[in-house]
């Protein structure tokens, strides 16, 4: 592995453009009006009784999976498990996985 000289500009562009992007999803209303009506009907079905379920593939996995694990174990206090499951899969268990799959054998990692 090559080691980048300048690593802590990198840092410092990357926390940038983060905080950039973080301070115009603060600014836009129509997106907090949406994730309010999200948050909404979320609450609302486990009031009901009923459970969120995330799904997701790849790295989508790996947020559903984190998404569930924060609900049904405890968030920020402690608390009664709410009702939650990841339906997941991997990219070898997509449509591509035709091609990724014989690809990755034909160029393996140097």
């Amino acid at each position: 592995m090559k080691v980048v000289s300048n690593t802590p500009q990198l840092i410092t562009e990357r926390l940038r453009e983060s905080l950039e992007l973080k301070t115009a999803l603060l600014h836009d209303e129509e997106l907090l009006e949406v994730l309010d009506s999200v948050a909404q009907v979320c609450v609302s079905a486990l009031n009901s009784g009923r459970k969120l379920i995330f799904c997701g593939n790849g790295g989508s996995a790996a947020d559903a999976q984190h998404l569930t694990a924060e609900l049904v174990g405890r968030y920020l206090r402690e608390r009664t498990a709410l009702a939650a499951i990841a339906l997941t899969t991997t990219a070898y268990a997509s449509p591509l996985s035709v091609m990724i799959t014989p690809m990755r054998k034909s160029f393996p990692d140097k």
